[in-house]
């Protein structure tokens, strides 16, 4: 599967990481864990550093939602 912007990166890595079997395919789902782990593994005071402007599509602010998510 082929993303040709940002915006559309950011949404293809959101669906993924929430689950969308339309990945499955592509990314193994064990992959889709380990990350999901790693993130439940982040403390209240971590930092995630990223180059995003505030109005930017930004994988680390899904990434914040899915911490968020997990708690």
């Amino acid at each position: 599967m082929h993303v040709h912007t940002m915006e559309e990166a950011v949404r293809c890595f959101k669906r993924w990481a929430t689950g969308s079997k339309e990945w499955d395919a592509v990314i193994p789902p064990e992959q889709r864990k380990r990350l999901l782990v790693a993130i439940n593994t982040l403390k209240k005071d971590d930092v995630l550093g990223c180059y995003c402007g505030p109005d930017a599509p930004c994988h680390g602010r899904v990434i914040v939602e899915l911490w968020k998510a997990l708690r």
